[in-house]
């Protein structure tokens, strides 16, 4: 586990628009509700393709991912 100042940076990819958009900020209430103190969340919405995503979670600092759900 990382020290308890650093803060890790964890991606999801998911479906945040379109018609599976409420499914998807379901799963992104459940990892926020899950992440250990000092873990941040950044969400990525899959509908804008995985490589799109992928490189919105790494700009970020994202060091972990789920996903695509």
């Amino acid at each position: 586990p990382p020290a308890p100042q650093e803060v890790v940076a964890m991606g999801v990819i998911a479906p945040l628009s379109g018609r599976d958009a409420r499914l998807g900020r379901a799963i992104e209430l459940g990892v926020k509700a899950a992440l250990p103190e000092g873990w941040t969340l950044q969400v990525a919405d899959e509908v804008a393709g995985l490589p799109a995503a992928l490189q919105t979670l790494q700009q970020s600092g994202v060091r972990v991912v789920i996903g695509p759900l």
